[in-house]
């Protein structure tokens, strides 16, 4: 499906790519997503949110919004995790389809155009996520119980490497809280349409995780408690009096 284009409901192409100490990866992971974007749309954007790095990844996100225009960047005032900082930059964003990825070339840009036909062809989600035959780290493993607990959709997988439509988006702009998972709030109550797209390769091209087993053990539980106790929540607001507007500290490229 290479050389795929947007449809015509698909006017323009966000991504959105948080970034905790990811500066020795920004560069490539840059090109190697260009590379593919130019052949889909002129019409794209490309967003960083620094998530208070101290590795130096702000000044590598403005060295590539200075040579690229449509790359832009965030910096928040401090970490306030991947899933907030991700929806900040949704909200910076100008529209659908939206596509998040990580910062460290973990997550395939090739993929995109086969995310995009299945956008396309009616779904409101498609994750990017490793063949069923392919290993899977202990994280994703434990991802998948909990989605398997709080959805009825069936073998769907998901991953941070998404690829929403406007459907999904507008029910995270709808987020007043912050404590929740975005694929969470996107099939929880199985309303929208979701599919997958796999890769292969168990070699990782990036870094490893940066979280220990009793870390991902701890989020899980939270948030199986969360999405499945409290079943007659709305949104995550209604269990958290924070705000999923994380406070900007600065901004460059396209977005000033």
């Amino acid at each position: 499906m290479n050389g795929s284009s947007l449809s015509s409901d698909q006017s323009s192409l966000d991504i959105i790519i948080p970034v905790f100490n990811g500066a020795e990866y920004l560069r490539e992971t840059h090109k190697q997503l260009t590379s593919v974007l130019i052949s889909i749309t002129e019409n794209y954007r490309i967003i960083f949110v620094d998530d208070g790095s101290s590795d130096g990844s702000n000044s590598v996100m403005k060295e590539i919004s200075a040579a690229d225009p449509c790359s832009g960047w965030i910096r928040l005032e401090h970490n306030f995790g991947q899933q907030p900082a991700t929806v900040s930059g949704i909200r910076q964003g100008r529209g659908v389809p939206v596509l998040t990825m990580d910062d460290d070339l973990q997550h395939p840009p090739e993929l995109i155009p086969d995310m995009l036909k299945l956008l396309g062809l009616g779904y409101d989600a498609v994750f990017a996520v490793k063949g069923i035959n392919e290993k899977r780290a202990f994280g994703s493993r434990m991802r998948d119980l909990f989605f398997s607990a709080i959805t009825t959709s069936g073998s769907v997988k998901v991953s941070s490497y998404r690829l929403l439509g406007k459907n999904a988006v507008n029910k995270l702009l709808d987020i007043d809280g912050d404590e929740f998972y975005i694929s969470a709030e996107v099939l929880r109550d199985n309303k929208l349409k979701a599919s997958n797209v796999y890769y292969t390769g168990t070699e990782l091209r990036g870094r490893r995780g940066r979280y220990s087993v009793l870390s991902r053990l701890m989020l899980f539980a939270g948030l199986l408690s969360k999405y499945t106790f409290r079943n007659n929540r709305t949104s995550a607001g209604n269990i958290t009096s924070g705000s999923v507007q994380c406070k900007i500290a600065d901004k460059g490229g396209f977005l000033c």
